[in-house]
């Protein structure tokens, strides 16, 4: 049977259209079952047709990677099946002449495997909105929260490293969730990332490179200097100058191995073991110190609790991360002394604050000026909750932290009026304008489609409360259509930056691509043609990421 070439229908000619694109199909498949008089049910047969195309030639090349990755673990396990083999025999040789028991041996936990670094103890200030305002702050921190990507894989993958990394994890999502929900910068050049590497490693020496900002820039291009470079992604023209950053991560792993490799050993034999009885010893003086109320406000002193517990002070504040040398389960007991750590208390909270904001803020011109002053960004920390929404601000002034606005520019306290001003003004005339509206500003995408073309299903509840009260807030915005047809310039540009943000984005693009799983649907009944015939796939074509 021959077969003919045809053209599907085009998004700009239909609701319905996808792509664009020649597709081979044979005519005796096309009359089974499908009424040719119906143009619609044509159509949503043609669409249905490519898509299986698609997923076919998807499912081809996932059979080719799933075969490189199966020879590669099995090599892989065949050669750690033979270092087993050869350390048992030795074993074996050892306890055969010895007059002594042999001592027990077993292979490292996974825990141990897949262990994870504590986050550097500047991770709250990389990862904090003011820092994700520039291009260079959200890279930095992009990077410095890529090694627990793992984190977020459930356990039963092998990739997984959540299991027996527990407190590490949860620090790490602590501070680089909001990654998640921060818009993403403006997309930045390889000559911009190449300058900011510049900048941030040239002229360090080797001890200053450790969780440095260079660290965390040069992350994604540290597969150029492997030995092996098939898969690297990354232009490594552009990272350069990273070599000595990553010889210097390259030597903190070994060193955690190391480290890994003598708790292993260790661990069969406590009484060898000097750092658990120390790590013993002070968790019973915290514990025998602070085991009451009472004595937690007892007056200071060299054994007090106060005192004792002064280097925990992280383990139990969101606003800092806990040294490398502090073992945050030591200082359980210390928790009655920061029971009420979450209402921000700080020693600056005095009658002259406003002056010392005025002092270290008010001659600063810009953001990038500002985020380089060391000064402002330590006085204006405690009041970032004052710019941030979703931040409970119970026992701070905000008044007293005005002028820390200048590291805050896009900061917009959203009212229903102000809402319903902005999309009063709004008109067509508008739309020719290549910046948008402050209407479509408010009026996110992930607005309309939450607050208008699913219905009021948000998933925001838990954060704003009822989604009710949430979308009320926005009933202007239906002046931008309430039918989900055909995205705005502005809302394409908001679903392309959460779709080519890598995976640290990659909750916020099935978010905002819910909208559209119709046009990946590989059922006539589930197409978009039947299902939501006001979707425009075309305008979802950054949600190909999700399906490739």
């Amino acid at each position: 049977m021959a077969s003919y070439t045809t053209t599907k229908f085009s998004s700009n000619g239909g609701s319905n259209g996808y792509k664009d694109a020649p597709v081979v199909y044979d005519p005796e498949m096309i009359h089974q079952g499908v009424n040719l008089s119906d143009p619609e049910e044509l159509e949503a047969h043609i669409q249905v047709l490519d898509v299986r195309e698609r997923l076919r030639a998807r499912r081809r090349r996932a059979i080719r990677l799933f075969s490189v990755a199966f020879c590669i673990v099995m090599v892989a396990l065949m050669a750690g099946l033979g270092l087993m083999t050869r350390k048992g025999k030795s074993n074996v040789t050892a306890a055969a002449g010895s007059t002594q028991s042999p001592i027990s041996t077993s292979l490292p936990p996974s825990s141990a495997i897949g262990s994870l670094p504590l986050p550097p103890a500047d991770l709250a200030s990389k990862c904090s909105a003011t820092a994700l305002q520039s291009q260079q702050g959200f890279l930095i921190c992009e990077g410095a929260c890529e090694v627990a990507d793992c984190c977020t894989i459930p356990e039963e993958f092998a990739l997984s490293c959540s299991k027996g990394n527990e407190n590490a994890c949860q620090q790490y999502l602590q501070y680089c969730s909001i990654l998640q929900t921060t818009p993403a910068v403006s997309p930045i050049s390889d000559e911009e990332i190449r300058s900011s590497i510049d900048e941030a490693c040239i002229g360090l020496v080797p001890s200053s490179l450790i969780d440095s900002d260079c660290v965390a820039l040069c992350r994604k291009g540290f597969c150029c200097f492997e030995d092996d470079t098939i898969g690297c992604e990354p232009n490594c023209q552009t990272y350069f100058n990273c070599a000595a950053a990553f010889q210097s991560q390259q030597q903190q792993q070994q060193q955690q191995q190391q480290q890994q490799q003598q708790a292993t050993s260790t661990a069969t034999n406590p009484i060898s073991n000097p750092v658990n009885q120390e790590d013993s010893v002070l968790k019973q003086q915290i514990d025998a110190i602070c085991g009451t109320a009472i004595e937690t406000v007892s007056p200071p002193g060299e054994n007090s609790c106060e005192s004792i517990c002064a280097p925990a002070y992280c383990c139990f504040n969101h606003l800092c991360v806990p040294t490398s040398d502090v073992d945050c389960q030591d200082y359980s007991a210390c928790y009655l002394l920061y029971a009420d750590v979450n209402d921000v208390k700080e020693d600056i909270t005095t009658a002259n604050l406003g002056d010392e904001v005025h002092e270290a803020c008010a001659g600063l011109l810009d953001i990038n000026e500002a985020i380089n002053n060391e000064a402002c960004n330590a006085i204006c920390s405690p009041g970032a909750c004052c710019f941030e929404e979703k931040m409970s601000c119970s026992n701070v002034d905000c008044a007293m932290y005005a002028e820390c606005i200048v590291l805050h520019p896009n900061f917009i306290p959203v009212s229903k009026a102000e809402v319903t001003d902005a999309c009063q003004n709004h008109n067509d005339a508008n739309l020719q304008s290549e910046e948008p509206t402050l209407c479509e500003q408010l009026c996110s995408l992930h607005v309309m489609q939450c607050c208008f073309h699913l219905g009021g299903d948000c998933d925001d509840a838990v954060l704003l409360g009822d989604n009710s009260v949430y979308c009320d807030r926005y009933q202007a915005c239906a002046v931008l259509g309430t039918d989900g047809s055909s995205l705005i310039q502005s809302h394409k540009d908001e679903l392309e930056a959460a779709c080519t943000g890598g995976t640290s984005r990659r909750s916020k693009c099935i978010q905002l691509c819910s909208s559209a799983t119709c046009c990946y649907s590989s059922s006539v009944e589930e197409s978009c043609a039947h299902v939501d015939a006001s979707v425009t796939c075309s305008d979802y074509e950054a949600c190909d990421v999700l399906y490739g």
